[in-house]
């Protein structure tokens, strides 16, 4: 496994190349003025594939908006209390590569239906680093680059319960 499997060169004279952010301007029939696209890669049902569209930079200007209304269709996750005891089984959650040396990904098998916590842990217990994997959502990560070798834990959790993974972090 690679972090990033390619080495990035400038192209300026071919506009479809995808650029340092992996995207690229695109004219599509659902923006017709045309858009900047993130690509990634994925398997056939829609779930994250490797190399995963994960990096250190992203292209655009954040702007803080409202949302007043929504006229496309959507699906509604509503989160309930009754959760089985076999939820973390049902996601087939994945945490490769292992061992691992720079970026470990959390892969969740389909989309999650709760949002997801995840934290990176030492034995003794201690955080390095918390992310989430949002309703509808597959895939987290962790750059662990600046730990030290050894073995961590990937603890996941929907508020009710809990699954722990072990890595192993060498150089």
């Amino acid at each position: 496994y690679f972090r990033e499997d390619y080495e990035y060169v400038a192209n300026a004279s071919d506009q479809s190349v995808l650029d340092v952010h992996n995207g690229r301007f695109c004219v599509t029939p659902e923006y017709p003025n045309g858009t900047y696209a993130y690509f990634a890669t994925v398997n056939a049902d829609w779930t994250s594939a490797y190399p995963y569209a994960v990096g250190p930079t992203f292209y655009g200007n954040f702007e803080r908006r409202s949302v007043t209304a929504i006229t496309e269709s959507t699906t509604i996750y509503e989160q309930t209390s009754n959760i089985a005891e076999t939820y973390f089984d049902d996601l087939n959650l994945q945490v490769l590569p292992n061992p691992v040396s720079d970026l470990v990904a959390i892969q969740i098998n389909g989309l999650v239906e709760r949002e997801l916590s995840v934290e990176l842990v030492d034995a003794s217990g201690r955080a390095f680093a918390k992310t989430r994997i949002p309703v509808g959502g597959t895939l987290a990560h962790f750059d662990v680059q600046t730990l030290y070798p050894g073995t961590y834990y990937i603890a996941i959790s929907d508020g009710v319960e809990r699954t722990v993974r072990t890595i192993v972090v060498e150089r």
